[in-house]
């Protein structure tokens, strides 16, 4: 009977058969996949994320409860086909009954041999299938017709798989794209704070809509679980926050860290100084380390609490350590060093004491702290590390290329325009462009305004101000913050050159579809049109339009003044005719 007994440990197996489209993107393949459970226990899995199953199967042994059930059930839209029970018995009755069809049905064994018994095989196999189901749910109740014994192998399934995530929706923002940003890989949210900035430590992250379990692992990943969508806005902060690492959580959660020679551990002497978790020291390591992933911009106080485990006699210390460059490293104020066996006071054997550095005469280092212990135990927890508030912003430098023009957004900055520079709005009539607003040097560009620049090649200081510029109701032109996809419109331009000279709003997408634009640019958005640009015409005088449809410049009667307004007939002064300038006395 022992190998009866081997075979109810549980150990799942995924064959994937004649899958010939491979689960890419978001297409899903239409084969089924055979999925085999082998000797599978009285437990509850999953088989691989779209069956499920739950069980009370595994053997039936003689003197036992002779009736036993098994589910099968079918997650995220995928449908079970078929499913073939495996076993070795002498008589066994089992009836199933699928959900979503009127399929139902038994199976009765009679496995006992008649003819003499093989010494090596007690009991015969038995292989029925339940085939052609198409449903969700299969359940099958077993009855033993004798007092014998039910050796249950394993069970295969074959199913159409279903997404997972499918009407799983999670949007992820910034509250503010100057403080950080957020990039959403599957269903983890991941940080990135800006030099200076982090993320609240008090309110992290807002839920806007819908709902969701979220759970935050140290100060830069969430993991979020929607039902069946959320938004989730993460919270950065202009002034200090910080980062830590309590032990609570899996190493690998803590993105903002590295631990070498450390493991997460608990113990009920000593207890964790909060929590159930605490880190300790590898055993026999002679050196370990816990630092940033990443330079702090701005570090405050790095803060911890040391605890030894073992007695020592030889000096046992702790350093607090910064680097530039993530190679060189120098220590930052005092060790913490103790010799527990002489009992010289710092650090008493199982008791937690705080270990404290100021770092706030240090800019964008790396920070870790070193234990250095002849391989002696000792624990360590509850680390946090502080960030000055970052300095506000006074200028902002903006490059105007050889063409002489560029594009500027900032959704939460007022600018001053600087000297050399003019910054236009423009407006749309449902055929042409034109200038509807000009901000000289000196001006305020309010914030949330998409400006066309104009000034000689090199870069320009634009001055931050609380001032309200005064801003234009018939801009048509957009901006991001961040890299992000164009929206506010129907068709979309891009400011760019047409065969390298003509300057001036162009489809960056086959007709207008939305495009990523890049952070701080300005964009045009627009109304349903087939006009494919709108050409500056003149490369030294941005006001002079001239509208591209279907690829074409247009050509009748199009005739413009210096301020790039269309008039009927020639005037005096400069006059503008299919962009070449024309003088009139």
């Amino acid at each position: 009977m022992k190998n009866v007994f081997d075979k109810v440990l549980l150990r799942v197996a995924i064959i994937v058969a004649v899958v010939t489209t491979a689960f890419a993107g978001t297409a899903w393949a239409n084969e089924p996949i055979t999925v085999e459970l082998n000797g599978f226990n009285t437990t509850e899995g999953q088989i691989d994320g779209n069956i499920s199953f739950s069980s009370t199967v595994g053997s039936i042994y003689e003197n036992s409860l002779r009736s036993k059930t098994f589910t099968l059930t079918a997650a995220n839209n995928a449908k079970i086909n078929s499913v073939t029970l495996h076993w070795t018995t002498s008589q066994l009755t089992v009836r199933w009954t699928a959900t979503n069809t009127n399929d139902t049905g038994t199976f009765f064994a009679n496995a006992w041999p008649t003819s003499e018994l093989d010494p090596d095989v007690q009991y015969q196999q038995q292989h029925p299938q339940v085939s052609g189901l198409d449903c969700e749910q299969v359940v099958f109740s077993m009855i033993m017709e004798s007092l014998d014994v039910l050796s249950f192998d394993y069970i295969s399934v074959t199913y159409t798989p279903g997404n997972p995530d499918s009407g799983k929706t999670i949007t992820a923002l910034s509250n503010d794209t100057n403080y950080g940003t957020v990039e959403l890989d599957g269903n983890v949210i991941i940080a990135t704070p800006m030099p200076g900035y982090a993320v609240d430590d008090v309110n992290s992250y807002t839920l806007t809509e819908g709902s969701a379990v979220v759970t935050q692992y140290g100060s830069n990943y969430f993991e979020v679980e929607p039902s069946p969508y959320c938004t989730i806005v993460i919270n950065f902060v202009a002034h200090a926050g910080s980062v830590s690492l309590d032990f609570e959580h899996p190493l690998d959660h803590y993105t903002d860290w590295d631990c070498q020679g450390f493991k997460q551990f608990t113990s009920y002497y000593p207890p964790s100084h909060l929590g159930t978790y605490f880190g300790k020291t590898e055993d026999n390591v002679q050196t370990a380390s816990i630092q940033t992933t990443a330079a702090i911009m701005y570090p405050g106080t790095f803060t911890c609490y040391i605890c030894p485990m073992t007695d020592v006699t030889s000096p046992v210390s702790w350093k607090v350590q910064v680097s530039s460059d993530n190679s060189s490293w120098r220590d930052a104020g005092d060790a913490l060093s103790y010799t527990t066996g002489w009992n010289d006071g710092q650090c008493h054997p199982n008791e937690w004491t705080e270990f404290s550095v100021d770092l706030s005469s240090e800019t964008n280092v790396y920070v870790r702290i070193c234990y250095y212990g002849e391989g002696k135990t000792a624990g360590i927890d509850d680390i946090v590390l502080t960030t000055r508030p970052a300095p506000v912003l006074s200028t902002i430098p903006v490059s105007i290329s050889s063409v002489g023009y560029s594009t500027l957004y900032y959704g939460t900055l007022n600018l001053v325009v600087p000297e050399g520079v003019t910054a236009s709005t423009y407006s749309y009539d449902g055929s042409k462009i034109e200038v509807s607003k000009t901000y000289d040097a000196g001006k305020v560009i309010p914030a949330g305004t998409g400006v066309v620049l104009q000034g000689a090649q090199g870069t320009y200081e634009f001055d931050v101000t609380t001032e309200a510029g005064e801003e234009d109701a018939n801009n048509a032109l957009r901006g991001t913050d961040e890299a992000a996809l164009t929206t506010g419109g129907v068709v979309y331009y891009v400011l760019s050159t047409k065969n390298g000279s003509n300057i001036g709003f162009y489809w960056m997408r086959e007709g207008g579809a939305a495009f990523t634009n890049g952070a701080h640019k300005a964009y045009l958005a627009i109304s349903r049109t087939e006009v494919k640009g709108f050409a500056f015409g003149l490369e030294d005088d941005a006001t002079a339009i001239e509208t591209i449809v279907n690829g074409q410049q247009t050509t009748e009667g199009a005739i413009y003044n210096v301020a790039g307004q269309r008039i009927n007939k020639m005037q005096k002064g400069i006059n503008i005719v299919n962009g070449k300038k024309i003088a009139i006395k």
